[in-house]
């Protein structure tokens, strides 16, 4: 599936997310930008821990593409957890099909 077509199926309201994200970073301005963009991935349900996320982060941070930062990784990151939800509830409705209880 292209890029294109996967942000349209898949839209998350970046312009939400970016003014929490500002929200953390005024709340801590002492701490890095890997500690405030992982506070914010924790507080979106992203990841198990803290330092599984920090791991992560500090792993990718230079293997990005060009024009690219830790915050577009984690609006991307957010983006895969939703298509992973939906891909669950795909399954367990083709489980079973007959339970109205979604």
């Amino acid at each position: 599936m292209e890029e294109a077509k996967l942000e349209i199926v898949y839209k998350i309201d970046k312009e939400r997310l970016l003014n929490y994200y500002n929200r953390i970073k005024n709340q801590n301005k002492e701490a890095l930008l890997i500690g405030n963009i992982t506070t914010f991935l924790n507080n979106q349900s992203i990841g198990s821990s803290y330092e599984e996320v920090f791991n992560t982060l500090k792993f990718f941070e230079d293997k990005l593409a060009k024009g690219k930062g830790l915050l577009d990784l984690a609006f991307e990151w957010i983006r895969a957890h939703k298509i992973r939800l939906e891909y669950k509830k795909y399954l367990i409705r083709a489980q079973y099909p007959n339970n109205d209880l979604c």
